[in-house]
């Protein structure tokens, strides 16, 4: 059981650090949510679109 103990830990730290990314990344990317959509030239329909294709964390 030691190595099911171990997997269930390493999963939960990995499940965790995936989470705190995703939390930092939101929290990074959404004050520059105007200045964005004025640099790209999108408006407020497509920012919507394009916060849900932008990746929260690195692959």
């Amino acid at each position: 059981m030691p190595t099911s103990r171990y997997s269930e830990r390493t999963l939960l730290l990995l499940l965790a650090a995936v989470q705190f990314t995703h939390i930092l990344d939101f929290m990074v990317i959404m004050p520059l949510g105007e200045q964005l959509m004025r640099e790209l030239a999108i408006g407020p329909g497509s920012s919507v679109i394009s916060s849900r294709l932008t990746p929260s964390a690195p692959a």
